[in-house]
């Protein structure tokens, strides 16, 4: 059993018809920054749907992850199912809905 505490009171992806309103965490000097930033669908090279192992409570889990590429972060963009579990969800529905009417390269090895 999951103990599954609360990460995030509000989404971290926002959907607009074309553009997508990231909220993510990232490294920077051994240190965990929170970045916004504002992506067109222009500037979205692929999405990835996938099965991955993560880390929770100091246990593996099988679980899901969202991997946003963009021309404007040289990393990728990671949204991790169980961190995300309140809205992860509606990520995938919403990205799956982005990537299909903005024409972008979708990966959906999770199909549910």
């Amino acid at each position: 059993m999951i103990r599954r505490i609360m990460y995030m009171r509000k989404p971290r992806i926002e959907f607009f018809n074309e553009k997508l309103l990231l909220n993510f965490d990232t490294m920077i000097g051994g240190r965990k920054i929170k970045r916004d930033i504002t992506v067109f669908h222009k500037e979205i090279q692929s999405i990835t749907i996938e099965y991955c192992n993560e880390r929770a409570n100091f246990k593996d889990y099988q679980s899901e992850r969202i991997i946003i590429r963009t021309k404007k972060i040289s990393s990728p963009i990671i949204y991790y199912g169980i961190k995300e579990f309140n809205w992860y969800d509606n990520y995938k529905a919403g990205i799956r809905k982005f990537a299909i009417d903005n024409n972008i390269s979708l990966t959906d090895k999770v199909l549910t």
